[in-house]
């Protein structure tokens, strides 16, 4: 298995801060899968051409690089195919993370993307569903009801075409999922290209938002790809850290968007005013308790069903009690 240290510094690779001096060479053999279960197939092989990464096997690395553009590619196709189908059906949504972070998140040819997320308006995502169903897609999970899908679920997960297609009700799960205001977070969306067609996705702060929670709330250790994610959102330009340090203190989810923003910089991100925040923040003793629901173990879907309840209006505490 690889070592922790050397995966850390690849995801680093090119951040403000990141350092990848004085690492031992990549062993190809030992250490390749584990680099692709990170997402960091296209790093590894951009650092390795630069020459600031020492390979055993370059034309391993070369060959697994080639395989996972060709995979992005595929991606690429099956994500306009499914927006046709959404759209056709009348169904608002927005592209989430992998694709859409192609040109916004550093250079597209370092990211691998290996499934396919889209959010859907609030209250459609039965609908939405449905829609892929008909289209093809398979459920990988069972279902629980619509009810739960319309008013609870955060996501529901299919495959199509062979690729994962996670459909999103909201930008994460649990108690914290609820308290984000997701007519707002489809208020403001922008575009981006496709194979020079326009899909829509999340704004800088949005998206940021949304993949630091998901950094913050993995119930295993997160994908390394997904914390640089974290750090080159970070980097963007016209991102406003003012403005989004607003919306996670008014809706109640700094704990985790902290946390997200701080593993970011422990790979290198930038110094800059959020990740300043980020360092002074400390959880209030709400913080803490839904962040406790989140912990695997015995009786964890109870404590966040009753960490959600308690963030909850009367009308979705009676939906979600009916759809359990």
């Amino acid at each position: 298995m690889a070592d922790p240290g050397l995966l850390d510094v690849i995801a680093g690779w090119g951040l403000p801060d990141g350092v990848i001096d004085h690492v031992e060479p990549l062993r190809v053999e030992r250490d390749l899968s584990l680099v692709a279960e990170h997402h960091l197939t296209g790093v590894v092989h951009a650092a390795m051409h630069a020459g600031d990464l020492e390979v055993d096997r370059p034309d391993q690395v070369d060959e697994a690089y080639r395989q996972a553009m060709a995979s992005n590619s595929r991606l690429e196709a099956n994500l306009l195919n499914i927006s046709d189908v959404l759209g056709s059906a009348g169904i608002d949504h927005a592209v989430l993370r992998g694709i859409a972070l192609a040109d916004r998140a550093g250079p597209a040819a370092h990211r691998v993307c290996c499934g396919l997320d889209l959010l859907v308006r609030p209250g459609m995502l039965p609908e939405a569903v449905l829609a892929m169903e008909h289209a093809g897609a398979v459920r990988t999970e069972s279902v629980r009801s619509s009810t739960w899908e319309r008013r609870v679920a955060a996501s529901v997960p299919l495959a199509k075409d062979g690729d994962p297609l996670n459909l999103h009700r909201t930008l994460a799960p649990g108690p914290f999922g609820f308290a984000i205001a997701d007519d707002r977070v489809f208020a403001d969306v922008e575009t981006f290209a496709v194979v020079e067609r326009s899909l829509l996705t999340l704004s800088v702060e949005h998206h940021l938002l949304h993949v630091a929670m998901h950094v913050a709330l993995a119930r295993v250790r997160p994908r390394l790809g997904d914390v640089r994610d974290v750090a080159l959102l970070l980097s963007s330009p016209g991102l406003d850290a003012d403005r989004l340090i607003r919306t996670v203190v008014d809706w109640g989810v700094s704990s985790p968007f902290a946390t997200g923003v701080l593993a970011a910089d422990a790979i290198g991100a930038e110094a800059n005013g959020l990740v300043e925040w980020a360092r002074r923040h400390r959880d209030c003793r709400r913080d803490r308790r839904l962040r406790s629901s989140y912990a695997e173990g015995k009786g964890q879907a109870r404590r966040q069903a009753i960490a959600t309840l308690s963030v909850l209006g009367w009308r979705d505490r009676v939906a979600f009690l009916r759809s359990r």
